[in-house]
């Protein structure tokens, strides 16, 4: 490894245990000492020392190591929960660009339904704004999704707001395949509402 140099794109996260023979530690604080008197182009790295010893550490680290590689994946609670989708936003463009170096889907990131869970909590909570701006940001994010309109048009409807429910269900029905057990009940929640809201779909 010390050969290459150049570690773009590469990680590595080394631990070693406090209770460790003396031996060992001795090499690790070698080890400490060459790592950050080398630049190593491009790799991100970290070391930690842990309580316990060799046989103690191995889920622990497996946990840690991946934690630091994957730092910057989940997004905030507190983003979401203030429904700040310029933040959101923001912080998806900085910090997915280097996943997306790798191969990673960034959409996985934020998946339809964590978004929409958000939206719910948020509208079971009446805070319709939070809600709204949630829903609408899913829709933005994944313009084909009729459960994403179909959430919406919930909130619309919660708010007692008529004329955006019933534009949304619509959309919902639209896009809607039917083609699934899951779409077919959502279809079916989008069409009974359209019916009690006094429209035929």
């Amino acid at each position: 490894m010390a050969r290459e140099r150049t570690f773009d794109g590469k990680f590595l996260f080394m631990t070693v245990g406090k209770g460790e023979a003396q031996l060992t530690i001795d090499t690790y604080k070698e080890l400490e000492k060459w790592m950050n008197g080398n630049p190593l182009s491009g790799l991100t790295w970290k070391s930690a020392w842990l309580e316990g010893d060799h046989g103690s550490m191995v889920g622990r680290n497996i946990y840690d190591g991946l934690t630091f590689i994957f730092g910057g994946w989940k997004i905030p609670d507190t983003l979401m929960r203030n429904a700040d989708v310029e933040a959101i936003d923001g912080y998806l463009k900085t910090n997915m660009a280097k996943w997306a170096t790798y191969g990673f889907d960034t959409s996985a990131a934020l998946p339809e339904q964590m978004l929409n869970a958000f939206g719910y909590n948020m509208l079971n909570r009446k805070e319709f704004n939070k809600a709204i701006k949630l829903f609408l940001y899913n829709i933005k994010l994944f313009p084909k999704s009729f459960n994403a309109l179909d959430s919406l048009a919930e909130a619309y409807l919660t708010m007692g707001d008529k004329e955006n429910a019933i534009k949304f269900y619509k959309s919902a029905v639209e896009l809607n395949p039917g083609d699934s057990d899951y779409a077919k009940r959502i279809l079916l929640n989008s069409k009974t509402k359209l019916k009690e809201l006094g429209v035929e779909k």
